[in-house]
């Protein structure tokens, strides 16, 4: 199984199971590791993969224990069928997905047959509420009313590197590659003398440059974001000789010719509308309560999930479109709506059916 860290961009399942996701997240030890949305392979069936929503690794005695979530935004009770459900999902013989562990949370609570069944089955049970009972000024965070009261998130990121390309063209195959890793190299150069990556190129080059035309278009750059909520970019051309390095490109085997360096620079400034709701996980006696931020500017969205009563070191950060990951374009015609969850979808279809039921009574 390959266990690598997932994209800042994975593609999660519903809102619900991202908060769960950003909630466990922020309480993860050293060396553990949050995976969302992950395919993860069936014991029994070669080639054959299962969902799981969020798949913590995490270790014990030396040894790697893998915990399987399953995290449900259901309007009633989570049921004895449904633990039975995720039972033979991970423990069948049927159906075996490799974890060592289960746990379900469910934002509306379990039934009282749902509770003794995961109890007989070593499953861990976890309710998610929406924590407005609770007088947080009481309960050690003064500043926790005020934190739920937040309106708006300033968003500012300094001009930094978005995409670097070179003329001529590099072959398609080994562009992504060289551009990554290859080192600057001039034709002069002793075999160990290498210049460094592009990206440091660049950085002290262009992004850190005290030319005047690059400053000058830098400082244009920073004061068109003010008005843009996407911010705003620049594109500088640089032509070679550059420094002591007169051409070239070179990964492990090959080198390139290099006649200009085209560098893409990016920068944010702006104020997000924002929302904040405080949460309450319980579960074994225990409760943990957690704040929530979503902030919303432009293409970009962001998410904060901070522990109650902690620091900046148990954030949990979630941004999409940003560092490299443009807005994609918005497709045409229907397919522009915004695909619908699971749970909306089922209310539609419920809707639905309510309507055909009163037309043809």
């Amino acid at each position: 199984m390959n266990e690598k860290k997932p994209a800042s961009n994975a593609t999660l399942i519903n809102p619900f199971q991202e908060l769960v996701s950003l909630i466990l997240t922020s309480l993860k030890a050293k060396g553990e590791h949050v995976l969302s949305a992950e395919r993860i392979p069936n014991e029994d069936i070669p080639g054959k993969t299962r969902d799981v929503d969020i798949l913590l690794i995490t270790f014990e005695g030396g040894k790697r224990v893998r915990v399987a979530f399953e995290a449900k935004d259901e309007t009633r009770p989570t049921t004895i069928e449904r633990v039975e459900q995720y039972l033979g999902k991970y423990f069948s013989r049927k159906a075996r997905v490799p974890v060592e562990r289960l746990v379900i949370v469910s934002r509306n609570g379990f039934t009282k047959d749902a509770i003794t069944k995961a109890a007989l089955n070593d499953v861990k049970l976890l309710t998610l509420d929406e924590a407005k009972r609770y007088d947080w000024a009481e309960v050690g965070w003064k500043q926790a009313q005020d934190f739920s009261k937040i309106k708006s998130l300033k968003v500012k990121f300094p001009p930094h590197i978005d995409r670097i390309d070179i003329k001529p063209p590099l072959p398609a195959e080994v562009k992504d590659a060289v551009l990554k890793h290859g080192q600057l190299h001039g034709p002069e150069c002793s075999t160990n003398c290498l210049h460094g990556t592009l990206f440091t190129w660049a950085q002290r080059n262009v992004l850190q440059s005290s030319r005047p035309e690059i400053v000058a278009g830098i400082e244009d750059m920073k004061a068109r974001a003010l008005t843009d909520p996407d911010g705003a970019r620049i594109v500088l051309n640089v032509e070679a000789p550059f420094e002591s390095c007169t051409g070239f490109v070179r990964d492990a085997e090959n080198s390139y010719p290099i006649e200009s360096i085209e560098v893409e620079l990016h920068t944010v400034n702006g104020t997000a509308s924002a929302t904040c709701k405080s949460y309450s996980m319980s579960g074994d006696g225990s409760e943990q309560n957690f704040h929530h931020l979503k902030a919303e500017l432009g293409s970009f969205s962001f998410q904060f999930v901070l522990k109650h009563g902690d620091g900046p070191s148990n954030l949990a950060l979630k941004a999409k479109n940003h560092f490299g990951d443009k807005a994609a374009p918005k497709p045409k015609g229907n397919s522009a709506k915004p695909r619908k969850n699971p749970r909306e979808r089922a209310q539609d279809r419920k809707a639905a059916k309510k309507r055909s039921t009163r037309r043809s009574g």
